[in-house]
């Protein structure tokens, strides 16, 4: 349901402070689909932390400039 509520306020809410706030509470994995969903914005944030898989990077970085 996070995910959802997520997408449902896209436009009200700063990326780069929900990946902050995710990454301190350890709660990074929850949001992952969302993370997917959203990574067309191409914020760096976002980027990071979906590429800590390698082969995920690999793929990312042929889509996305940051």
């Amino acid at each position: 349901m996070l995910n959802d509520l997520l997408k449902a306020l896209i436009n009200k809410i700063d990326l780069t402070n929900i990946m902050s706030v995710m990454k301190k509470t350890g709660y990074l994995a929850l949001i992952v689909p969302w993370l997917k969903s959203v990574q067309n914005l191409n914020n760096q944030a976002v980027n990071e932390a979906l590429n800590e898989d390698h082969e995920d990077l690999r793929q990312s970085v042929g889509q996305y400039e940051n």
